[in-house]
């Protein structure tokens, strides 16, 4: 392999493959004096101030307190610590969706701002509960994401400015995997406020999440299937993109290009790929070839 060919497959993974999943397309260049500002974050900024979603709130947040067997065992100096505090005041990646529609009804969104991509939003789960499935209430939820997703999106195409600052990327996307789970979530005020949001592992394992990512659950726990969630993210314009399930980069070790999988082992022997919104994003998160 030539240099020249080499650094323009270097080249191509600093632009298109930044992502542990993903590329997120080509960075917008500016001029030096403004501040830029992500996709993602203008997409989360708009849904903490949209009137239909409220971001649930914790009682912890992450610290950090010096390892003290860090000499003698050759460890990190400092470890991360969770502090628990009896307010319930701390942000969280956890938000309540209000329904108009249903009365009382709503649904819980699960999306981590620390694992987005600067043009791609991960939506980790959605729930409703399931006395009020089949109402639509998904359905509304999921749109108004989508319009915000389209809203950012068109900014960045145009390459607005936001808040006086510049757009550091030329697109913005949604993206989830279609993975059936249950959890003993409710929506009354009572129950929202005795969980610690901001801690995701104990919002979710403490309330028997369950979900399919090694081995189907058994039958009467699920709601919809795989292929049903499928049929129903498509129908919302989402489609498949298998290139969100290899991560390719440069191993200066061996001066080679290697990919690897960001996805679990069942998940891609039953090919249960990622899946994109906008759909015609998709082709840019499959190119894990090089020319």
């Amino acid at each position: 392999m030539g240099w020249g060919n080499m650094w323009h497959q270097m080249n191509w993974l600093d632009k298109q493959s930044q992502a542990m999943v993903g590329a997120t397309g080509s960075y917008v260049r500016r001029k030096r004096g403004k501040e830029t500002v992500s996709p993602s974050a203008i997409f989360f900024e708009k849904l903490k101030q949209h009137p239909q979603w409220k971001m649930l709130k914790g009682r912890s947040e992450m610290g950090w307190r010096i390892n003290p067997n860090a000499l003698q065992r050759d460890e990190a100096m400092h470890i991360p610590i969770r502090n628990r505090y009896k307010e319930q005041i701390y942000d969280s990646d956890f938000y309540l969706f209000a329904d108009k529609e249903v009365e009382s009804g709503g649904a819980i969104l699960e999306a981590p701002e620390e694992i987005a991509q600067s043009a791609r939003v991960v939506l980790k789960c959605l729930w409703v509960p399931e006395e009020l499935s089949q109402l639509g209430i998904a359905r509304r939820a999921l749109e108004t994401l989508i319009k915000l997703c389209d809203e950012v999106d068109e900014l960045a195409v145009a390459k607005e400015e936001w808040k006086e600052q510049y757009i550091g990327n030329n697109h913005c996307c949604l993206s989830l995997v279609p993975n059936p789970f249950t959890v003993d979530w409710s929506l009354e005020p009572e129950f929202l406020k005795s969980i610690d949001w901001s801690d995701g592992e104990k919002a979710t394992n403490d309330c028997n999440m369950q979900d399919e990512s090694e081995k189907e659950m058994r039958k009467g726990k699920q709601r919809m299937n795989m292929k049903g969630l499928q049929e129903f993210y498509r129908s919302l314009g989402f489609e498949d993109c298998e290139g969100l399930g290899f991560h390719s980069y440069f191993d200066k070790t061996t001066n080679r290009i290697r990919t690897s999988r960001t996805m679990m082992g069942r998940s891609y022997a039953i090919r249960r790929w990622p899946m994109v919104y906008p759909s015609r994003y998709v082709e840019m998160y499959e190119d894990n070839e090089f020319e």
